[in-house]
């Protein structure tokens, strides 16, 4: 599903529809593997997001040509 060294596979939503279901069926130790891979996603998410904020590579100035 993942791996501590890569990209997460896949996008959070289809994690949390994932969950839903394994939450419906009972099933704890689905769950509890979602649940990490979940928390893994959302963790790269918002470590992307921090590190394109505290960028410096911004976009130049366009020039006006008016």
């Amino acid at each position: 599903m993942f791996d501590n060294n890569a990209k997460p596979v896949r996008c959070w939503k289809d994690i949390v529809a994932d969950l839903a279901m394994a939450t419906r069926q009972h099933n704890l130790e689905r769950r509890a593997d979602l649940r990490k891979e979940l928390d893994f996603v959302l963790d790269h998410r918002n470590e992307a997001q921090r590190i394109r904020a505290t960028s410096d590579n911004k976009l130049p100035a366009r020039n006006k040509t008016a």
